[in-house]
């Protein structure tokens, strides 16, 4: 059922548009990148070795109308990287190497304040589909090799800041977090936090 959440959220963000682009005078599609770097925020037990900090990027696209205070909807891709966790157990002569690698779609909204002229601040939330893939290599006897995905809906909520190059570009920073689910029961919750550069071109 959860599912249907995202898709049930980009036929919002795309009715929206349609209906936008009845009145494009009052705002603009844009297209926006972000690349930067995602930390996941997960727990290190003793005997592990986490690398959870890998390179992010995504990609959107949405409307946006010009207010006091710019209202926008979107969506877009985003890939967060991957997680490795080594793990070795020297009393019990075995090791394991996990991966965890997620991505997904999302949909939602964003508000922009602008300021000073050529500054903003904004922020934004909505629907996250996340896709993760589990990868896991266990030496000791009862172990082996185990790969699982799975996809949940969950949600993301995010901030920036940034500057107004022209009236059509504009380059900023921005965080990001999204919550993502693993397991078929939705068991497993974790948070991945983007740092990333953006940049937005509207038209």
């Amino acid at each position: 059922m959860k599912k249907h959440i995202l898709a049930a959220s980009l036929a919002v963000v795309l009715a929206s548009v349609s209906t936008a682009s009845l009145a494009a005078d009052t705002g603009n599609f844009y297209v926006g990148a972000e690349v930067g770097q995602a930390q996941y925020r997960l727990g290190v037990a003793p005997g592990e070795h986490l690398d959870a900090k890998d390179t992010a990027a995504a990609v959107r696209f949405g409307y946006v109308w010009h207010w006091a205070v710019d209202f926008g909807v979107e969506g877009g891709y985003v890939n967060l990287g991957k997680l490795t966790d080594d793990y070795t157990n020297n009393n019990g002569g075995y090791s394991s190497n996990m991966s965890v690698e997620t991505s997904g779609l999302f949909a939602g909204a964003e508000v922009k304040y602008h300021f000073a002229d050529v500054w903003y601040v904004s922020a934004r939330a909505g629907a996250f589909q996340s896709h993760v893939k589990l990868r896991d290599h266990d030496s000791s006897p009862e172990g082996g090799n185990y790969r699982a995905s799975s996809t949940n809906g969950s949600w993301y909520a995010g901030a920036g800041v940034g500057y107004e190059l022209t009236p059509e570009f504009s380059l900023g920073l921005s965080y990001d977090n999204y919550r993502s689910k693993a397991g078929i029961d939705e068991s497993v919750t974790f948070n991945t936090a983007m740092f990333a550069l953006s940049a937005e071109y509207r038209f």
